[in-house]
């Protein structure tokens, strides 16, 4: 796995070293526990979306690779070719941290794609810190 470095001072924090997906054999239930959690949870943080990638889904599975979490949204819910697309993406960190991810994009009549991402945590620095690596992956690059 490659590991991301967000460096903050003195204190380097290689976050895809310590954020992993939520796996669950009762998908209702991890929905269920996401609702409850995006509620409970009030550290948030917004990143609109800026990004060369033209096609949503592509972009969707950009962030899940980049952020390494997990897509919540059951893959029928993202068929077809609607030019919007909304998605729920769940990870916990290795200390027990949840984090939160909403993802709202449609593309526009020039076909740049725009919306917000939308990051929940119960700390505020997991939130920041996906947000930080969001913006900086968002682009389309590596």
């Amino acid at each position: 796995m490659l590991c991301s470095v967000i460096s903050s001072g003195s204190y380097v924090v290689h976050l895809n070293c310590h954020v992993a997906p939520l796996y669950c054999v009762y998908r209702f239930l991890v929905i269920s526990y996401f609702s409850f959690l995006l509620h409970l949870y009030v550290s948030f943080y917004q990143v609109a979306v800026n990004t060369v990638i033209q096609d949503e889904k592509k972009f969707l599975n950009h962030v899940i690779k980049s952020t390494n979490m997990k897509c919540l949204t059951p893959p029928s819910a993202l068929d077809g070719e609607c030019g919007y697309i909304a998605a729920n993406l769940y990870a916990k960190s290795v200390f027990g941290e949840d984090a939160l991810v909403n993802i709202s994009i449609e593309k526009q009549v020039d076909g740049k794609l725009s919306g917000y991402i939308r990051i929940r945590s119960k700390t505020q620095g997991i939130a920041l810190s996906l947000g930080d690596k969001i913006t900086l992956k968002q682009k389309g690059g590596s």
